[in-house]
């Protein structure tokens, strides 16, 4: 019986070890968190404000583009099959729903050329700022660019 109590008490170190170790895990993530919950708040921001180009005429081109950015981000999740992610899938079409639309604004061109390598929803992004220029611009006045311009997809999806 004595081994017993050896191992119990063990047992005991070893749960207060793992208690310990998660604690300090909570308190490296909530930076992250608070980090995570900021960068998703801009990325919201940017396309409820985009919401303008689905009332344009009878095509809601906001979701149009939304739905290629889904249909891209499924596809790239299945390929890599069982990684945790940091982004809902809505979240990161969302964000380059958003990212596609300023980057048009900002002056990033594409040619025909590009077309075979470059997302559809790019051209649809340049086409929409082409057509609606004036229109974003306005809906986007006051938007944080700065804030949208730290976001890094690839640091945001890391679960």
């Amino acid at each position: 019986m004595a081994g017993t109590g050896n191992r119990a008490a063990s047992w005991l170190a070893l749960v207060a070890y793992h208690a310990a170790q998660a604690d300090n895990a909570n308190k490296a993530l909530e930076g992250l968190t608070m980090t995570n919950a900021n960068q998703r708040k801009t990325i919201e921001d940017a396309y409820m404000r985009l919401g303008v180009l689905n009332n344009i005429d009878w095509t809601a081109y906001r979701d149009q583009l939304m739905n290629l950015e889904k249909e891209y981000e499924r596809k790239h999740r299945n390929f890599c099959h069982g990684r945790k992610y940091g982004l809902t899938v809505a979240q990161a079409a969302k964000y380059f729903t958003a990212k596609h639309i300023i980057d048009a604004l900002n002056g990033q061109e594409y040619t025909v050329a590009d077309y075979l390598k470059i997302k559809k929803s790019v051209f649809m992004a340049q086409s929409l700022v082409a057509n609606y220029r004036d229109k974003i611009e306005a809906t986007l006045q006051g938007f944080d660019y700065a804030s949208f311009a730290e976001l890094d997809y690839s640091t945001m999806v890391e679960a």
